[in-house]
């Protein structure tokens, strides 16, 4: 994955990650807004970006130029179907690799920020991620208001129903990153 500067997201990769085999890796992020990039491909897709813990192919191939991404596949016509999920719908999208050696690219665009709870003296978000947001939040989860249920188990994904541990580690990561 990659932001709208085409710069690696940090985590932003899955090579067959989680113990499966062959087109089931998964990204699980929360992303502020802005306008992102997946590169979706089969073996051998590479950038200058080293494989994350977890990765079925922990010494997958990697470029040695920055802002370079490859594929070695001869491979046409494959099925790159993917989802995105957000916490108000979930889009299936089917995709086929272009060509030989291509590469899938979807853009999205993320609007809204998780930390971004409140304005100043205001009770809905106003942009800007700020004390005003932190102070919502926690009044939020202390009294089990449904504005503190941020995320799914493992603090990633959609917001579950269940205002928990998930929800605060999910909120603290939003707002230590400004979004």
């Amino acid at each position: 994955m990659y932001n709208g500067e085409f710069f690696p997201v940090a985590s932003g990769r899955s090579d067959d990650a989680g113990g499966t085999s062959g087109n089931r890796s998964t990204i699980s992020l929360l992303l502020g807004p802005g306008t992102y990039f997946l590169a979706i491909s089969d073996a051998n897709t590479a950038d200058d970006q080293p494989s994350l813990f977890g990765d079925l192919a922990p010494l997958r191939p990697i470029s040695d130029y920055r802002g370079v991404l490859v594929n070695s596949s001869a491979a046409t016509n494959l099925t790159l179907n993917y989802s995105i999920t957000s916490s108000d719908v979930s889009n299936q999208i089917r995709a086929v690799k272009p060509e030989r050696y291509g590469v899938y690219f979807a853009v999205f665009t993320v609007t809204g920020c998780v930390a971004d709870v409140v304005g100043a003296g205001i009770p809905i978000p106003d942009g800007i991620v700020d004390g005003n947001d932190f102070i919502a939040f926690f009044n939020a989860y202390a009294s089990g208001d449904p504005l503190a249920d941020v995320a799914g188990p493992g603090a990633s994904g959609p917001p579950d129903g269940i205002i928990d541990g998930d929800d605060f580690i999910a909120f603290i990561n939003a707002y230590a990153a400004g979004f």
